[in-house]
């Protein structure tokens, strides 16, 4: 489950309504899922941090020079295939193993709304990025993936000074 900051009160409840429908699993911000986590432990579940991110916002956008070789695309259905095989890869680079069922709900979900762009070269597709839909009333978004394919790396890309924004923590 995903949530934002949620108030001490609120707490327990969310802990007992993640563990009736689905377990102790949550992506939120370090406190809520620290508060969470204490929660499920005292009911006597096995919680375990799988992985910690980090949001960084752009600062200052500085174009490539000279730019990479070809272009951005958004994209589609056609392109589903590919995308959940790099969205498992992804996963399973960073330690949090293939995701199956979850990575093919959230291409087709970000395919849905615009949300995955594609980089390609010669008409190739070489890299993926994505974009959430904003977060409630907060017009926050949330990367889902930067992945490129390593045996069809195209230099360049984008280079920009970030600003460290919060951290988050998955549990389950």
């Amino acid at each position: 489950m995903l949530v934002g900051t949620v108030p001490a009160e609120a707490v327990a409840p969310l802990a007992g309504a993640c563990l009736t429908f689905g377990g102790p699993a949550v992506s939120a911000e370090r406190g809520t899922a620290e508060a969470l986590a204490a929660e499920w432990r005292r009911t006597g579940a096995e919680v375990t941090t799988v992985v910690e991110q980090r949001l960084y916002r752009l600062g200052e956008l500085t174009p490539p020079d000279p730019a990479p070789p070809g272009r951005a695309r958004v994209a589609v259905t056609a392109d589903r295939e590919l995308l959940v095989e790099w969205a498992d890869a992804f996963h399973e680079d960073i330690g949090t193993g293939r995701t199956g069922p979850g990575a093919e709900r959230a291409v087709d979900d970000r395919i849905a709304y615009g949300g995955l762009t594609l980089w390609e070269h010669d008409g190739v597709p070489v890299s993926m990025a994505g974009v959430s839909r904003p977060a409630a009333a907060r017009c926050v978004s949330r990367g889902l993936h930067a992945a490129k394919v390593a045996r069809a790396r195209v230099r360049g890309g984008g280079h920009g000074r970030g600003e460290r924004g919060g951290a988050g923590r998955g549990g389950g």
